[in-house]
């Protein structure tokens, strides 16, 4: 339609005069509209990129001042945080901080600790993590994330171990009972 307007506008000049005013003012708002249109998309991706770029930029802020936080609390030097490392962590005020301003509930994360140090079988909460490690931990379990597939399948995996567990705790009671019974 826009490709050769001056001659679609001549013939319809000469057929009907009103009606050349009316696709004149079609094309004029058409163009108008697509070009908000456009403008609307591109403030919308400025925007997108400036919200990913401020939250990259508050990540590393924090991430910054809990790994000098970390350096001193590491008293074996080992560059691992273990659990009575982690305690520490939370009880200074600057990494607090740090943490809730990343979106991390504080209080919260003290009551995932258990399940963020146990080992892999379940019996002890002697796990060390490396600061990566505890990073890529923690900011998952920030308010703004949302619960993704691997979440559903690790909280399963979490659910079935725990149960097992139980099963197996069940198992020893019934034997020793079974015993002393006998």
């Amino acid at each position: 339609l826009l490709d050769s307007i001056s001659v679609l506008m001549g013939e319809v000049l000469l057929e009907n005069i009103p009606l050349s005013v009316v696709l004149f003012i079609f094309i004029i708002v058409a163009a108008i509209t697509l070009m908000n249109m456009l403008i609307g998309v591109l403030c919308q991706v400025v925007t997108a990129v400036a919200d990913v770029e401020k939250e990259e930029l508050v990540v590393s802020m924090a991430k910054n001042k809990l790994e000098e936080i970390v350096r001193t609390l590491d008293l074996n030097n080992d560059s691992q945080i273990s659990q009575h490392e982690f305690a520490g962590l939370l009880n200074s005020p600057a990494a607090a901080k740090a943490l809730q301003q990343v979106g991390v509930d504080v209080v919260g994360l003290v009551d995932y600790a258990d399940v963020i140090f146990e080992n892999e079988d379940g019996d002890r909460y002697d796990k060390t993590l490396t600061f990566e490690n505890f990073i890529e931990v923690v900011l998952a379990l920030r308010g703004s994330c949302t619960a993704t597939v691997k979440d559903v399948v690790d909280l399963r995996k979490y659910i079935r171990h725990v149960s097992l567990r139980s099963e197996n705790q069940v198992e020893k009671t019934s034997t020793r009972l079974m015993r002393i019974e006998a």
